[in-house]
């Protein structure tokens, strides 16, 4: 790499030319595509590259990508904080007429675990009943959308 190769935009450059392609020039082969092309047209020149910009663009496969890797900005890992697990109570009947009026079945709202209860909400200062979206990642709760009668919401904090 060289010396004038080390940022774009403020963003430092990790590696180079991610793709091995001939440095400086303004077209050539579509590290995305051209692999997968017919033997005869592995080689036709169908992407353009922007140098200053660490951009590439594939006129054959519409496609974007970057012709660099960047370094992290700021701290590498952001520790997220995950709602306490509760018991999920099944929506009441108010609840399930709402959805109901909007095309949404009760067998949709089980699937998703959608449940309601009681939160404070920072809007209307007080706790409210509440619609609980719950989000899943592989079982486990990770996030708890809130929304109130009068369409406040919440967001557990730092999850």
């Amino acid at each position: 790499m060289n010396i004038e190769h080390t940022e774009i935009n403020g963003f430092q450059i990790d590696k180079f030319n991610q793709y091995d392609l001939a440095e400086g020039k303004s077209q050539g082969d579509c590290p995305l595509c051209s692999s997968d092309r017919k033997p005869k047209n592995q080689k036709a020149k169908c992407a353009s590259y922007d140098w200053d910009r660490g951009l590439g663009t594939c006129h054959n496969c519409n496609s974007s990508f970057q012709l660099h890797t960047y370094k992290r900005k700021g701290k590498a890992e952001k520790v997220y904080l995950k709602p306490e697990p509760y018991i999920l109570q099944t929506p009441g009947t108010k609840v399930e007429e709402w959805f109901k009026n909007r095309g949404i079945s009760k067998k949709t709202l089980d699937d998703l675990r959608i449940n309601e209860g009681p939160e404070f909400m920072p809007q209307t200062g007080k706790t409210e009943n509440v619609i609980k979206f719950n989000y899943f990642m592989g079982g486990e709760l990770t996030n708890i959308k809130s929304r109130d009668g009068r369409k406040n919401f919440k967001l557990h904090k730092g999850a």
